[in-house]
């Protein structure tokens, strides 16, 4: 279930440790007709971090900088995202 009320993350860097920045995040279910919160195999999901969010406005990244997200849902597994800038940094980046 992708629903960001059952859902805590955190944001990890080498230097902040910032806990349940799920209002930072915005989920959007790219299945066509996933109008439903739950995800199921096959269909994906576009997670967005708003960093000038006040819980991440702090936070400065640079080039080839290294960051993780964790979700942890109510039940269920964890899942880790582990991210490295590349040497080129836009205001609005797709990092896959």
């Amino acid at each position: 279930d992708i629903d960001m009320g059952k859902i805590v993350m955190h944001y990890t860097d080498d230097t902040n440790f910032v806990s349940n920045i799920s209002s930072a995040v915005t989920i959007t279910n790219l299945a066509a007709g996933g109008s439903d919160t739950l995800l199921k195999p096959a269909e994906v999901a576009l997670f967005s971090v708003n960093m000038s969010h006040a819980l991440l406005s702090a936070i400065t990244l640079e080039e080839y900088d290294t960051f993780t997200l964790e979700l942890i849902p109510k039940t269920g597994a964890t899942i880790t995202i582990q991210r490295t800038l590349p040497g080129y940094l836009d205001s609005v980046m797709d990092l896959h």
